[in-house]
């Protein structure tokens, strides 16, 4: 119903400290600290191994909401949770936020914990070479999809804990995939408009 809004209000604690770690290594490479701005062909900076959360978080929590709207859960004029329109209904939306939408969140982190780890390694044994990203911001994309994909399988256990699938194939259902997929590609379009500066820059 709105289980989105937890990764989202995730989304926005984590691109803050982002933000922060970013100004931070900015004054480290001013000031000619290499080591603090951890900015070596063989180390990616931390701020960018955020990133990868906040982009998992963003665009899972996106790609949520358009599947939300595609189901009449979520509408474009108040209260825009259709859930919000009965006290019956706002409990149950209260409990699938606290389960559901909690465990995506977590799931989601948990993900980027293992990534973070075995980056670290990776480093640590000089098995990165190169960290510099790509123009064509491809990671957007795939951590975008693979954010929602860990939400729907949290969505689809809580589906079969109350004795649903986990998952139907049905005509409904792979037009969803299909639109989706659309709205990933236009989301990764967006991103690389709004960064559009940035990236010429590299």
């Amino acid at each position: 119903m709105a289980c989105f809004l937890v990764s989202g209000a995730e989304a926005v604690a984590v691109t803050v400290v982002k933000k922060v770690e970013e100004k931070k290594e900015k004054k480290a490479r001013e000031n000619g600290d290499d080591i603090k701005a951890d900015t070596s062909n063989y180390r990616i900076p931390l701020s960018r191994k955020i990133g990868w959360l906040t982009k998992m978080l963003w665009g899972g929590a996106f790609l949520l909401l358009i599947e939300h709207i595609w189901h009449g859960e979520v509408v474009p004029w108040p209260p825009f949770l259709t859930a919000m329109k009965s006290k019956e209904d706002t409990k149950v939306m209260l409990k699938e936020i606290s389960t559901v939408g909690v465990g995506m969140a977590l799931l989601v982190t948990a993900v980027w914990l293992v990534m973070f780890i075995v980056s670290t390694v990776m480093e640590k044994k000089g098995m990165i070479k190169e960290s510099k990203p790509s123009k064509l911001n491809l990671s957007v994309l795939f951590l975008a999809y693979l954010g929602a994909r860990l939400m729907w399988c949290v969505d689809g256990i809580a589906a079969v804990r109350e004795g649903e699938k986990f998952y139907e194939f049905t005509k409904n259902n792979m037009l969803l995939e299909g639109l989706i997929i659309v709205c990933a590609i236009a989301y990764w379009l967006l991103y690389q408009l709004i960064h559009r500066k940035e990236i010429k820059a590299r």
